[in-house]
């Protein structure tokens, strides 16, 4: 009976031992570098300028220092008639700089929500343009959020 009991202290140790050996070595693995913590948000931004008449652009926001704007949704509308009015275009702009253009026909309406959004570092503008130079009025309508700049 003695001699079960030693194999089976034998095999107990024997198992141990190895999960040791195992863990050790796992222990010695790199661990994965971790991502960043997420950027907290510190704002939510709404940009509502307003009908933009033909051939006008719009500054609306300048990023302060230390912060990143990012615009997660976009609606742009034309406010034309259908039948009088043709496509009208939508742009959104860093600084002087176009960043999204859109067409859109006369009384329809463009929506769009960025996975990741549109990004907008300190000191940068964001501004709307309607382009045409003549015809109805582009509608925006942005939102998003301010965060510190990483």
């Amino acid at each position: 009976m003695s001699k079960i009991k030693n194999s089976y202290v034998v095999v107990l140790l024997a198992i141990l031992v190895g999960a040791g050996v195992a863990l050790n070595s796992y222990s010695q693995v790199p661990a994965a570098k971790m991502s960043p913590p997420l950027q907290r948000v510190l704002e939510t931004m709404e940009f509502n300028p307003g009908d933009t008449p033909a051939d006008t652009t719009v500054n609306l926001y300048t990023v302060p220092r230390g912060k990143r704007l990012v615009i997660t949704d976009v609606v742009i509308s034309n406010n034309g008639q259908p039948q009088f009015d043709p496509r009208m275009f939508g742009s959104i702009l860093r600084g002087d700089r176009t960043v999204m253009r859109v067409a859109i026909l006369p009384g329809d309406t463009f929506e769009h929500t960025f996975a990741t959004g549109i990004e907008f570092r300190a000191g940068q503008v964001l501004a709307v343009r309607n382009p045409a130079s003549a015809g109805p009025d582009v509608r925006f309508y942005l939102t998003g959020y301010l965060t510190s700049q990483p």
